[in-house]
């Protein structure tokens, strides 16, 4: 993890389920499957930062892996503890 900062696992699954605004998600789904352009995902990211670093200040953007390939279990991996 790049970042210092974490979060209690609840709290980050329910971040990065209201964050991506599906119901029913599968945490083993792509990014890219749902965002599959770069501002979108961009945005999903941001908004994990943000609720996230709200909850901890030590977290840092450059931990939240964004890309196509990224699951979102790897989203809520990044940010719990």
């Amino acid at each position: 993890m790049a970042g210092n900062g974490c979060i209690d696992e609840g709290e980050a699954t329910a971040i990065v389920l209201q964050c991506a605004g599906v119901s029913g998600l599968d945490l083993n789904t792509k990014l890219g499957d749902v965002f599959p352009d770069d501002v979108s995902r961009k945005g999903f990211c941001g908004c994990v930062f943000d609720a996230a670093y709200a909850q901890d200040p030590k977290i840092t953007s450059g931990q939240i892996p964004c890309s196509p390939d990224t699951t979102f279990a790897q989203v809520i991996d990044s940010i719990s503890c």
